[in-house]
C-alpha cells in the first residue's frame, strides 16, 4: 500500500474520531441524564451548544491560524480535542461535561478544514473530489459502527467508557498523523476582511442556508432518536443499535455518490461561474489548466468567452507544441506549469548543460529562456530572492532556432510528470 493510501486511510480516520464525538451523545443521552440526574431535554442541550460553538469557532480559528504552519497547526488542534474529549470521559457534573464539549466543539470545526485543505494538496487532481466524498463518509462511519458500539458500551458499562474509546481512537489518529502528514505544504494567507468579501456573492447564501437547513434536520431528529425509538414508539436498546446502523448505511452510499457527481462533466457551468464573476468585477481575468483543444472550444462555442490563459505541463521531456500552437491560433496564453521538470533528469541534459556552459548561464536560465522564446510564460519555483532574480535574468542572450529545435527534440511519448494525462481527469468524463 502506497504513502497515499495511508494518507487517504488517516483522513478518513479523522472524520471517524470526529464523528465519534459529535454524535456519540445522541446514543448516551438516556444514561447521561440518569446518571447526572438532570432531564434527557437539558442533555439535549449539549448537542445544541455543541453545533452553535461548531458553527461560530469554525472560520474564526480556521483565519486566525492561516499564518501558521498547518501542520503544527492541525497537531496542536488534535491535542486540544484530545483534552476535552478526555475531560468528557472523567465528568462528574453537567457542568463539567458542557465545558468539555465546548472544548472540543471550539476545535473541531478547524480540524476538519485543515484535514480537507492537506487532501487537496496531497490527493492527485482526478482524485480530490473521491477523496473527500471518503473523507466525509467517515462521518457516516461513525454513525455506523461508532454511536452503536459507544451505545453498547454506555449500555453495559458506563457512558464515560465511550468517551475513552474515543480518546484511544484520537491517540492513534495524532500518531498516525504525525508520521504521514507533509511537514510543509504551500498556503496563502487571508485576512477575516478578505474573507469576508466571498459574502457579496449571493450563491454563498444559498450553500449556508443548504447546509444550515439540512444539518437541522438531521440534527433535529438524531439527537433525540433514542427516547423517540424506545420510549415513543417501543423499540428495545438492541433495534436501536441496527436502525442507527441502517441510517449510517444510507448516509455512507450518499456519500459515495456525491464523490461521483464530478464526474458528469460540468465544466462549462464552472467557467460559467468564473465568467460572471469576471462580470461583476470579483476578478480580473480569467483562464483554465490542462484543457485539451476539444475543451477549449467547447467553452468558447457555449459561453462566447475565450480563457485568457491555458497553464499546461510543459519542460524539455514533454514539449507539447500542438497544445502550444492550438492554444497561441485561440489567442490564449500558454504557461508551463513544472517547467523544468520537477525533479526530473531535464537538467542533466548534455544538450542543455553545453548551452549553459556557451552562455554563461545555469541551466534553469537555458530552459526558461526555451520556454520564453517559444511564447510560453514559465512559472517556477523559487523558494528565495536569489532564484527569483535568477530565473528573471534570462533577456541578455536568445537561442538559436536551431538549439530551441535540440532542446525540443528531448521530448518523450512517456514524458508526463507521474502520468497525469488531463483527458483521464473526472471534469472531462
Amino acid at each position: 500500500m502506497n504513502k497515499y493510501r495511508w494518507q487517504a486511510i488517516v483522513f478518513v480516520l479523522v472524520a471517524f474520531m470526529l464523528g465519534c464525538n459529535e454524535f456519540i451523545v445522541v446514543g448516551v443521552l438516556s444514561d447521561i441524564a440518569r446518571e447526572l440526574h438532570v432531564s434527557v431535554a437539558t442533555v439535549g442541550y449539549l448537542v445544541t451548544i455543541f453545533a452553535t460553538v461548531y458553527a461560530i469557532s469554525t472560520p474564526f480559528i480556521t483565519i486566525l491560524t492561516n499564518r501558521f504552519s498547518r501542520y503544527k497547526t492541525l497537531m496542536t488542534l488534535m491535542v486540544i480535542f484530545l483534552i476535552g474529549n478526555t475531560l468528557s470521559g472523567l465528568a462528574n457534573s453537567f457542568t463539567v461535561l458542557l465545558i468539555s464539549r465546548v472544548i472540543t466543539a471550539v476545535v473541531a470545526g478547524a480540524i476538519i478544514s485543515l484535514i480537507m485543505t492537506f487532501a487537496s494538496a496531497i490527493a492527485p487532481r482526478e482524485k480530490r473530489a473521491n477523496l473527500v466524498s471518503w473523507i466525509f463518509a467517515g462521518f457516516s462511519i461513525a454513525s455506523v459502527f461508532g454511536v452503536p458500539i459507544g451505545t453498547a458500551i454506555s449500555t453495559s458499562y458506563s457512558w464515560h467508557d465511550a468517551f475513552y474509546l474515543i480518546t484511544v481512537i484520537s491517540l492513534i489518529t495524532c500518531g498516525l498523523l504525525g508520521w504521514l502528514l507533509p511537514k510543509q505544504v504551500e498556503q496563502v494567507q487571508g485576512s477575516i476582511k478578505n474573507q469576508l468579501v466571498l459574502l457579496a456573492d449571493k450563491r454563498i447564501y444559498i450553500g449556508i442556508a443548504l447546509v444550515l437547513f439540512t444539518a437541522a434536520t438531521m440534527y433535529a431528529y438524531y439527537t433525540y432518536i433514542r427516547p423517540i425509538l424506545t420510549t415513543g414508539l417501543g423499540f428495545s436498546t438492541a433495534s436501536l443499535n441496527w436502525l442507527l446502523f441502517l441510517i449510517g448505511v444510507m448516509n455512507i452510499l450518499c456519500n459515495r455518490f456525491s464523490g461521483m457527481l464530478p464526474k458528469r462533466d460540468h465544466y462549462v457551468e464552472a467557467w460559467q461561474a468564473m465568467i460572471d464573476a469576471r462580470t461583476r468585477g470579483l476578478i480580473r481575468s480569467i483562464g483554465v489548466s490542462n484543457f485539451e483543444p476539444e475543451h477549449l472550444d467547447r467553452l468558447i462555442t457555449e459561453t462566447g468567452v475565450t480563457p485568457a490563459v491555458n497553464q499546461i505541463e510543459v519542460h524539455p521531456y514533454w514539449v507539447q507544441e500542438a497544445l502550444r500552437t492550438a492554444n497561441f491560433q485561440r489567442g490564449i496564453v500558454t504557461e508551463a506549469w513544472s517547467p523544468l521538470g520537477r525533479g526530473s533528469a531535464a537538467l542533466q541534459e548534455p544538450v542543455i548543460r553545453d548551452l549553459a556552459g556557451k552562455y554563461q548561464k545555469n541551466v534553469g536560465q537555458v530552459i526558461l529562456r526555451w520556454h520564453t522564446q517559444r511564447g510560453i510564460v514559465p512559472i517556477p519555483k523559487a523558494r528565495n530572492l536569489k532564484h527569483q532574480r535568477s530565473n528573471l535574468d534570462l533577456f541578455d542572450f536568445s537561442l538559436t532556432a536551431d538549439e530551441i529545435a535540440a532542446i525540443n527534440a528531448l521530448s518523450k511519448p512517456d514524458g508526463r510528470i507521474d502520468g497525469q494525462d488531463p483527458n483521464e481527469y473526472e471534469e472531462f468524463d
